[in-house]
């Protein structure tokens, strides 16, 4: 006697387990394609756009494409920023002075960066260092660089800071360029 197949139908709903059949796979990635741009398009703005409230808390000077954010202790940050046409942040480059490391930089990028390969730094495309991947948030990932005097001096006499990763998604290199106009003045005043 032959065993009887079982047909598995393949079901397009929601069952117990959970979604199932090739329609709901696509559904699926158009989903998380479509919710990686949302999170892009949801990251708080960045430091030039509210200016407000950042005039409530200390003070603000600009110079070029850098500004310069001070507390009422004194505690100051160097910042730039990329944004989209609609003023939401994409990335950020900031420096401060920390009372045990001296001076350090950050670098804000988009989440979905590939964490093993972390993100290259450059300056003009000739002097390159790895900043260190510290933590990815739900809004973006932070990675760190001690700010020497060889990077500051090559950000001094650069015109561009290059942030590069690759991007989780795509598997492609993405390059984030960091104005450096005004950098000069801002670093020598912190």
């Amino acid at each position: 006697m032959r065993a009887r197949l079982k047909r598995v139908k393949i079901c397009k709903t929601r069952t117990a387990r959970g979604w199932r059949g090739p329609f709901w796979a696509a559904r699926a990635r158009r989903w998380i394609g479509a919710s990686a741009l949302l999170i892009i398009a949801a990251i708080p703005p960045g430091p030039t756009s509210s200016p407000a409230r950042a005039q409530a808390s200390g003070t603000v000077t600009t110079e070029g494409d850098w500004e310069r954010r001070c507390d009422e202790t004194g505690k100051c940050i160097i910042a730039t920023a990329i944004s989209t046409a609609e003023g939401q942040l994409v990335a950020r480059l900031l420096l401060r002075r920390h009372p045990q490391d001296g001076l350090r930089g950050e670098i804000e990028s988009p989440q979905g960066l590939h964490i093993p390969t972390g993100v290259l730094a450059a300056v003009d495309d000739s002097f390159r260092f790895r900043p260190q991947l510290i933590t990815c948030a739900r809004t973006a990932c932070l990675s760190a660089f001690p700010a020497t005097d060889e990077v500051v001096d090559a950000m001094k006499k650069g015109g561009k800071l290059t942030a590069t990763f690759v991007d989780i998604r795509s598997g492609r290199p993405v390059a984030l360029p960091f104005s450096l106009i005004g950098f000069t003045a801002q670093v020598d005043a912190l």
